[in-house]
């Protein structure tokens, strides 16, 4: 301690001072190094993430595509949706003279 100008106690003191300072400087330099290790976990991360919404619809570009799609759907089904349709009374009155017309023909022929 022969190169210390202040007392022994004194140089004590400036010896921890300084071990704890430089303590504190490699732990900033191990907190720095950690920091950019997460930084650049995160950057890597944001890329997977913007790769990942690049596969995304967004919701501009599907709302328009939704309503063309619903419009034709409700088109193709909107005959299945309807009530059956009422019998044509007029194909039935045809059909049934045609059977009357050909039971009197069978009888014409059968009695002869």
């Amino acid at each position: 301690m022969d190169n210390c100008p202040i007392n022994e106690t004194g140089c004590q003191m400036k010896a921890a001072f300084n071990e704890r300072f430089n303590g504190m400087d490699r732990a900033a330099v191990l907190k720095a190094s950690e920091i950019d290790r997460r930084l650049d976990e995160l950057n890597d991360l944001r890329k997977e993430v913007i790769i990942d919404r690049m596969t995304l619809v967004n919701k501009e570009s599907f709302d328009p595509w939704k309503a063309v799609v619903n419009e034709r759907l409700t088109k193709l089904m909107t005959p299945y949706d309807q009530k059956p349709a009422k019998p044509n009374w007029t194909a039935i009155v045809v059909v049934a003279i045609g059977i009357l017309n050909l039971g009197v023909l069978i009888l014409h022929y059968v009695r002869g």
